[in-house]
């Protein structure tokens, strides 16, 4: 008998563990490696997500302020409940380019050649709320009631910047914004050339009945009750950070998850991305609809009537492996956010001013899940389960030790 062959046969009467150690080959090993991991894996998830601060489109100063010499809104009645019988549009340089602004205090004086021309950005916000940057950004755009961006072409548009005007005081005395009637009252019954820009609880029908603006001011003033949400900065999350899988027939398909976009009314659009290196045959299901990961990023964009629908991740089972069963689902939100900036002298004695525009923002969101077979878990306390793997670990190594045994008999003596 060979030498090797007595070595061999020492070997194999040594404990079935300490040969698999020891002589196993590598492929075995990593077997039972990546078999024992799948036992005590769960599904992952991380969250990455970005918010955005309000946008500095507008100048930290507005200068050559001016106004128009003409009464616009003329109302010398008082029919129409329009302070002063009329309003005069005012104007500022933003970066060299001559932009509409909107006086906040009703009661104050507008610079003039006799006052200081400058207005510095404040943080104070006496004014500026939600509600007030909606206003202002939604009278700039083509989606607002004129149809069109007044900044663009301010002379032409005097009317319009006139009836925004009228709708920021009507919005801030109704609102009651920083105590605004009471102000509006003891500036009124002082007296004095103020007096006359007043307005009171009867003030907001007789405003919009006046003809053809009324109903645009009318239009303005809801749009800012209803988006006094909308300042807040975009923000996109999933309804589940563990979603559950089922089988459907040969694929895994995965619980349904729903995005939390906020603000959803600034909503324009959305993205969705799967990482390059996907099993073959991934598709995402959104609402009813499969789309692959060629058909999804830049070369679809969803739109505000898709954010409510269901999202899955739908993966044939034949192609889930070690290394290709990890999927990063990326969700990007574009929004037009309602900006708004509120200027004042720098020695504060004339009138604060406003001005907004609509800015774009982004938010992003993404989820990494790694797709596994999933163990089932009494629901009992966590060392109960512990314990249960412990068990099932022993019953396993003893039905090894039997078949071992039954393969490799005990020679009688």
């Amino acid at each position: 008998m060979m030498k090797g062959d007595n070595m061999k046969k020492k070997r194999n009467k040594m404990d079935p563990i300490g040969n698999f150690v020891r002589y196993g080959s590598s492929s075995a090993k990593w077997t039972a490696l990546f078999s024992l991991l799948a036992i005590f894996s769960i599904l992952t998830m991380s969250i990455a997500q970005v918010s955005f601060a309000i946008g500095t489109d507008y100048p930290e100063q507005l200068t050559q302020s001016s106004m128009d010499t003409e009464m616009q809104l003329k109302d010398s009645s008082k029919q129409y409940a329009i302070p002063n019988g009329g309003i005069k549009p005012k104007y500022a340089m933003a970066n060299g380019k001559k932009v509409p602004v909107y006086c906040l205090e009703i009661w104050a004086e507008f610079p003039t050649s006799a006052y200081p021309k400058t207005f510095d950005k404040t943080s104070e916000q006496t004014y500026m709320t939600p509600g007030v940057a909606a206003l202002l950004t939604y009278a700039d755009s083509v989606e607002g009631p004129f149809g069109k961006v007044l900044s663009d072409t301010p002379d032409s548009n005097k009317a319009e910047q006139a009836s925004v005007q009228l709708a920021l005081w009507l919005y801030l005395y109704t609102k009651n914004v920083n105590d605004y009637q009471n102000k509006v009252a003891q500036v009124h019954n002082a007296g004095g050339t103020a007096a006359q820009f007043y307005m009171d609880s009867t003030s907001e029908a007789k405003i919009y009945s006046y003809p053809v603006y009324g109903a645009k001011i009318k239009q303005l003033v809801q749009f800012a009750r209803d988006h006094e949400g909308d300042f807040n900065s975009p923000s996109v999350g999933v309804s589940t950070e563990n979603p559950s899988w089922s089988t459907e027939g040969d694929y895994k398909v995965s619980e349904g998850i729903t995005l939390n976009i906020s603000p959803i009314e600034t909503l324009e659009s959305f993205n969705i991305t799967i990482n390059d290196d996907v099993p073959e045959g991934t598709v995402i299901l959104v609402g009813d609809e499969e789309f692959t990961k060629d058909q999804l990023g830049e070369n679809k964009s969803f739109t505000k009537a898709d954010a409510s629908k269901t999202i899955k991740i739908k993966v044939p089972i034949s192609q889930i492996t070690n290394t290709k069963g990890n999927i990063s689902l990326g969700v990007t939100t574009r929004h037009m956010k309602y900006n708004g900036w509120e200027y004042k002298t720098d020695n504060g004695s004339t009138q604060k001013i406003a001005s907004g525009k609509p800015v774009p923002e982004s938010a992003d969101h993404q989820i990494n899940v790694t797709i596994e077979e999933k163990v089932e878990v009494p629901e009992t306390a966590q060392n109960s389960s512990v314990a249960l793997y412990i068990i099932g670990l022993i019953v396993l190594l003893c039905g090894i030790g039997i078949v071992y045994a039954n393969v490799n008999p005990t020679k009688q003596k």
